[in-house]
């Protein structure tokens, strides 16, 4: 009987174990899609900076003594779902300096960033109430395209955590410390630019 109970613990357990794995599989759920951008025209609103926005691109860049600069919109997302926030960008400047990417759950004091630079590292850090904390800095070149290619930046929230892709390379889950913002957008550092392709939101199945 002992014997029988102790086995059924670890199955359940190692069940467990593997549930948590595929559900850091990239292709782990599906997917309904309920905003998309793809920066046909301006028609939602984003910041405009030195370039307008069109034929699929939309490009945020800082210059000279330009100021690190974050460009996000309202999106409201349903808390009691699990999503999927996704973004195709690229660095198209050989001169870009500084980290740029993805940046959710954002409101003027708060907002949680992933992004890369043309060194091929990428940055995971969270700002609240303005002040700065750096989750994990590293160099990854196995899995970032370089210069003038396509990254692809992945964010999902499944229960009370973040799981976080590049390239559909799992990078890292953290926990949902802080309460919903509901602006998602770009964020660029100094004398960098970012071409951001689309943008698109999902509830997961």
């Amino acid at each position: 009987m002992l014997r029988a109970l102790v086995s059924i613990v670890l199955t359940s357990v190692l069940f467990t174990e593997v549930m948590a794995q595929d559900k850091e599989s990239y292709s782990y759920f599906e997917k309904e899609v309920f905003f998309s951008e793809k920066f046909q025209d301006n028609q939602n609103s984003w910041r405009i900076f030195y370039k307008k926005i069109k034929k699929e691109r939309y490009i945020v860049e800082t210059i000279g003594k330009d100021l690190p600069l974050v460009s996000t919109i309202p999106i409201k997302i349903d808390q009691g779902e699990n999503y999927e926030i996704e973004v195709v960008v690229s660095n198209d400047w050989n001169k870009s300096k500084d980290y740029m990417g993805l940046v959710w759950n954002r409101d003027a004091n708060n907002g949680y960033y992933i992004g890369f630079n043309k060194e091929m590292s990428t940055k995971l850090f969270f700002i609240e109430e303005g002040n700065r904390v750096v989750i994990e800095e590293k160099s990854r070149p196995e899995i970032l395209y370089p210069m003038y290619e396509k990254n692809i930046i992945t964010v999902r929230k499944v229960g009370r955590e973040f799981t976080l892709f590049i390239n559909k390379v799992l990078i890292k889950t953290i926990p949902m410390d802080m309460g919903y913002r509901d602006h998602v957008g770009f964020f660029v550092g100094s004398s960098s630019e970012l071409r951001a392709y689309s943008l698109t939101i999902s509830y997961l199945d």
